[in-house]
């Protein structure tokens, strides 16, 4: 390598500033200068969920019923709250290392039948190992769950509050 070749590398990896310390870049800029997105996509797409509400569809492969009253609200950020289709529940929900997290859900302690009983048993659970969620242009949101084959599916039943 000549001499000429050698320092032009060098000086291309040089810091920016007289003082040595290397230029800071805008926030918000990576470092070629170019935005960079701050919320990392699964943040971005539970922010937009915040005031929606969703009524399940599909349950471990399965269609749920029409007059089931299992549902999912995103009420406020960080929350959920919905039917399981016979108790109410709630718990929070955020992103973790690029995945979703779903703490520990609290639900009121009603009977019912056994079926809706079994469905609910079933919902709750798959909940507390959802790992991410995608939302389709038809208004379908699936959430798609850790060591589990089939996703929870929900059509949406209200948009969020602006």
């Amino acid at each position: 390598m000549s001499t000429i070749a050698a320092v032009s590398m060098l000086a291309a990896c040089s810091p920016d500033r007289e003082d040595g310390a290397a230029a800071a870049m805008p926030a918000g800029t990576g470092a070629n200068g170019a935005p960079v997105d701050a919320a990392p996509p699964q943040q971005k797409v539970l922010d937009s969920l915040v005031g929606s509400q969703w009524r399940l569809i599909e349950l471990a492969g399965a269609e749920v019923a029409e007059d089931s009253n299992a549902d999912l609200v995103f009420y406020e950020p960080g929350r959920l709250a919905g039917n399981g289709s016979v108790n109410r529940f709630n718990g929070g929900i955020s992103v973790r290392d690029g995945a979703l997290e779903v703490s520990p859900l609290a639900s009121t302690m009603m009977a019912g039948p056994p079926d809706a009983m079994e469905r609910e048993q079933q919902y709750l659970a798959a909940l507390q190992v959802a790992a991410a969620l995608v939302v389709s242009q038809d208004d379908v949101l699936t959430i798609t769950l850790r060591d589990r084959e089939h996703p929870l599916k929900f059509r949406r039943i209200s948009q969020p509050v602006q």
